[in-house]
């Protein structure tokens, strides 16, 4: 990926750019729910099923209500596994902990500033109440990415930064120099006004990032134990030559006549 900016920001939390929100995409702060690219339908992502329905407030009258259930084989990019928590941190907490700082809130807050309630049910499922009753409701929640609290907390709550030795900073090029997410890409390499490089996010991959610009800490090697979630061996069918099958890891296969 060409880089043209010297302000790019590898920021989850500040970052505005398209093209900075692409490669963190690409990184994987992944989402409860994608598009299916063929139907344009939503469909579970970091979820393993979601009910989209109402329910009826005393004020607000019929509102959103989703009841997601998490996959239980989601891991960071360090090994550690995605949790609800995780949801609840990103969706709900980190918000008012910017705000106790005095700093602004996430570029995303309009995807989630509607959320009336969010009710943890167990580990793998939670309830989320909204306070309007929208279409775009499941895009808006479901569709925005998921930060790791482990490594986030700290850093928006404002620990001694291991390289400034002050109160971390959330708003700086890249706060977590490692960025440890989900996805099916890792950063190999940045290097600003020329190139981005990414590696797969393969079981046993090491990456460091090199990101040591950052006045908060500096990056280091990572190992991610379980690579990405949606890596797997796929079964197929091969019927005639007159047919070829259109194979994707995530989607269902299609057929096309040839």
């Amino acid at each position: 990926f060409p880089t043209r900016r010297t302000s790019d920001l590898m920021n989850p939390i500040y970052t505005e750019w398209l093209w900075d929100n692409t490669v963190i995409d690409l990184i994987g702060y992944d989402s409860l729910v994608a598009r299916n690219p063929y139907t344009m339908d939503f469909v579970p992502w970091v979820s393993k099923t979601f009910q989209l329905g109402t329910y009826n407030h005393p004020t607000y009258g019929t509102c959103t209500k989703v009841v997601f259930t998490l996959r239980n084989d989601v891991y960071f990019q360090d090994g550690t596994q995605l949790t609800v928590a995780d949801i609840a941190f990103t969706f709900i907490e980190i918000d008012d902990l910017l705000a106790a700082r005095g700093l602004a809130p996430p570029w995303w807050i309009s995807n989630v500033q509607n959320i009336l309630s969010f009710s943890i049910l167990d580990p793998l499922n939670f309830e989320v109440l909204l306070d309007v009753k929208s279409i775009f409701a499941l895009g808006w929640i479901g569709g925005n990415r998921i930060l790791p609290k482990h490594i986030w907390k700290p850093i928006v709550t404002g620990v001694v930064a291991p390289k400034s030795g002050v109160a971390w900073d959330p708003t700086t090029f890249a706060p977590d120099p490692n960025l440890i997410g989900t996805g099916a890409w890792r950063l190999d390499e940045y290097v600003s006004n020329s190139h981005v490089l990414l590696q797969a996010n393969r079981p046993g991959s090491v990456v460091n990032t090199g990101i040591n610009t950052d006045p908060n800490a500096n990056s280091v090697p990572v190992t991610s134990t379980k690579g990405f979630f949606r890596l797997s061996m796929i079964d197929f069918n091969a019927y005639t030559v007159t047919q070829k099958t259109k194979i994707d890891p995530v989607y269902p296969a299609t057929t096309i006549p040839v």
